[in-house]
């Protein structure tokens, strides 16, 4: 059976779309229980939900795709969002550990929080983390 030209690329073409697989885009992020963890502890340390996801962004961002020595600053220029610095270090291969300062306006209802942690890849970009804490900062 000869097909003319045009319907034959039209079958390759339905073909392929078939049997293509999405490709998503790898990006650094937490397990679950670290995002579950990391949620509730910026909860604790009065965190307004709304800034909650900028603290994130900035530790994956410096964390990135896998450990190193670097320091890394989060700061919209919109004052319901904080401005978040987080130095991150090598602490062993495969790992890192974090500091970050979370500061905000206080009319959106920040105070001063630190978080800290130890990362761990456990996959590709992928990070755990088992100790991550915030608290609010004295500013004696």
């Amino acid at each position: 059976m000869n097909l003319p030209a045009s319907l034959r690329v039209l079958l390759l073409l339905i073909v392929a779309s078939r049997s293509a697989s999405a490709v998503v885009p790898l990006t650094p992020s937490f397990d679950p229980q670290t995002q579950a963890c990391g949620l509730q502890q910026l909860q604790q340390a009065h965190v307004p939900s709304v800034g909650q996801n900028s603290v994130f962004i900035a530790i994956r961002s410096a964390l990135g795709f896998e450990p190193k020595t670097t320091v890394f600053n989060y700061d919209e220029p919109y004052p319901h969002l904080p401005t978040v610095s987080v130095n991150s270090r090598i602490q062993k291969p495969g790992c890192a550990f974090i500091t970050a300062v979370v500061q905000g306006n206080t009319d959106a209802g920040y105070s001063k929080v630190l978080v800290s942690g130890s990362f761990c890849l456990v996959g590709p970009a992928r990070w755990s983390s088992l100790d991550l804490v915030a608290i609010m900062a004295s500013d004696r």
